[in-house]
């Protein structure tokens, strides 16, 4: 009964967390994944592994693109599936990108924590002799809570893609 109790508090922490999405970036989730939820991640395990009361949302506002209108990093949960992704606005519309996909894990070993970079902050390239790269832009990684490898995911805007790099291990 408690854990259907707190699936029920998730799921409506979820919906009221995704109403800080613009409209028509939520259209965008709805027709393609009619099911979705913003994922929630506690942000300490106690040593009995139970997450604490301190739960935080996979939804980030950030400038991707160096315009003044908002871009959104977000992870969510649909079908089975969590998807990492961002809404890139390009001035007229938000256009979608799925930066990576996992099959939903039962476990923590597939879980991948989010997070934003600004810009201008120092983010280590594990591909390129461990190099520091800043951005002019906000960027987006996807950190694993187990195993390898942390990505590092930025917008190119002259392509109009995200383009990777190892920046963790």
């Amino acid at each position: 009964m408690n854990r259907l109790i707190l699936i029920m508090v998730f799921i409506v922490a979820s919906k009221l967390v995704a109403q800080t999405l613009p409209v028509s970036a939520r259209n965008i989730l709805d027709s393609k994944y009619p099911d979705w939820f913003v994922i929630l991640y506690g942000s300490e395990y106690t040593n009995g592994g139970s997450p604490t009361k301190n739960i935080y949302p996979a939804l980030f506002k950030c400038n991707l693109n160096k315009d003044s209108i908002p871009d959104y990093a977000i992870a969510f949960t649909a079908k089975g599936m969590q998807y990492y992704s961002a809404f890139v606005s390009n001035g007229k519309e938000y256009l979608f990108f799925i930066l990576e996909d996992l099959s939903a894990a039962k476990d923590i070993d597939g879980l991948v924590g989010m997070t934003v970079h600004k810009k201008g902050e120092p983010i280590t390239d594990y591909e390129v002799d461990a190099d520091q790269r800043v951005f002019e832009t906000d960027a987006i990684s996807l950190v694993p809570f187990s195993g390898c490898c942390a990505t590092t995911h930025y917008y190119d805007a002259e392509s109009k893609t995200f383009k990777w790099f190892t920046s963790g291990d």
